[in-house]
């Protein structure tokens, strides 16, 4: 496989850009939307280390689907249409 050019790495370097900004847009978004998760927990004076847990599974989910999404995108762009 021939190595990429500039153009190429370019390309790359853009969708990388553009899946880090949605992946932040996605995380800036779920921190407004779990404002009510928050002041359920704590009425139910649920611990600091669920408050973690909690957003550390979002942190991940949210981070597994860009991360496929980015390098299904890679791996299939470089492609020759048929």
């Amino acid at each position: 496989m021939p190595a990429p050019g500039p153009l190429g790495t370019l390309a790359a370097v853009l969708v990388g850009c553009c899946a880090v900004g949605a992946a932040l847009a996605a995380l800036a978004r779920a921190r407004r939307t779990r404002e009510p998760l928050g002041e359920l927990l704590d009425r139910l004076g649920a611990p600091h280390r669920m408050w973690r847990a909690v957003r550390l599974v979002r942190t991940a989910a949210t981070l597994a689907v860009f991360t496929a999404a980015t390098l299904s995108v890679g791996l299939l762009a470089p492609l020759p249409p048929r």
